[in-house]
């Protein structure tokens, strides 16, 4: 059942999250490290430290930083 409202924010140095269960009024938060080159495996750790399993995730929002340091800092990727 879909009962987890979760936030996920993905940073240059660290993956945030935060989740409420809908049915306990239950508020879990984690950290991990963030995979600059594997942003879906930062997704999975964290995911993976509050235990929720997404078949349980009824809402999803997620923001990240990662473009906006890689302009600041000037370290994307060249482009023509």
């Amino acid at each position: 059942m879909s009962n987890h409202l979760v936030g996920i924010g993905i940073g240059g140095s660290f993956t945030d999250i935060g989740s409420s269960n809908l049915q306990t009024d239950a508020v879990t938060y984690a950290k991990t490290h963030t995979h600059p080159e594997e942003l879906i495996r930062s997704l999975r750790d964290v995911m993976g430290a509050i235990g929720v399993p997404s078949e349980e995730v009824s809402v999803l929002r997620h923001s990240t930083t990662v473009v906006i340091n890689a302009i600041l800092t000037l370290s994307g990727s060249k482009t023509v």
